[in-house]
């Protein structure tokens, strides 16, 4: 079963802002620190904090959610770079990992080694989709079968580190992608965006749509003014 951990987000330097904002007639709504960046960020290209700064304007919009929603109304989505968020995705298969890279632009990914991590055979997990008459999971059993096999046949203690990654590397090439595994992944709210918009599509593969519709509830709960429509 997957699971997903939000375990990092941006976090403000205060003092350094409110540096910034000397002279400046706007205060932050209380929202998170994400959000917050991204309109800050946005006011600074039009000098928008307020209307006395920059001539040209004679009014600005107030508050956190009415900003950030003009700015995605208007697909000036650039701002929405500077915030990021990461992820831990665990129990989630191969599968799964070969289609999230594919997202590469405003991202960043770290996924659990093969060549480094030698797997137990009687741990190693099957994440399948609906039962569709096919036997994968008696077809999983025969691999990891032989999986074991040439597991127990190797004298690791006798083994260097180099050679017990060697080893491990060529026995990684029988796994089946659909394993459990781990991957961290980060990326900046635009790209978020996007993602979620593609991977819960109803035409998405199953197992990535479930994984990113539990993601959209998550980031639609913590950053409402980017993500809470829609």
């Amino acid at each position: 079963m997957a699971n997903v951990y939000l375990i990092g987000e941006p976090q403000l330097n205060w003092e350094e802002l409110n540096r910034f904002l000397e002279g400046r007639d706007w205060e932050a709504d209380t929202v998170s620190d994400a959000e917050i960046l991204c309109e800050v960020m946005g006011r600074v290209c039009y000098d928008s904090f307020d209307a006395h700064n920059n001539q040209n304007i004679t009014r600005t919009r107030k508050g956190n959610k009415e900003y950030l929603a003009n700015v995605i109304a208007q697909g000036h989505e650039s701002v929405l770079e500077h915030a990021s968020v990461s992820f831990v995705f665990t129990g989630v298969s191969r599968v799964f990992t070969h289609e999230l890279v594919r997202h590469r632009v405003g991202c960043a990914v770290s996924q659990e080694s093969l060549r480094y991590v030698r797997l137990n055979p009687s741990t190693i997990q099957l994440v399948s989709e609906t039962d569709s008459g096919i036997d994968i999971h008696g077809a999983f059993t025969k691999i990891m079968e032989e999986y074991s096999e040439l597991i127990n046949s190797i004298d690791w203690s006798g083994l260097s580190h180099a050679e017990k990654k060697e080893y491990s590397s060529l026995l990684r090439r029988i796994l089946p992608q659909g394993m459990a595994t781990n991957i961290g992944w980060t990326a900046n709210f635009r790209t978020l965006k996007h993602v979620i918009e593609l991977r819960t599509s109803e035409h998405a593969e199953a197992e990535i749509r479930e994984v990113f519709g539990h993601v959209k509830c998550v980031v639609a709960s913590k950053y409402p003014n980017v993500f809470g429509e829609g």
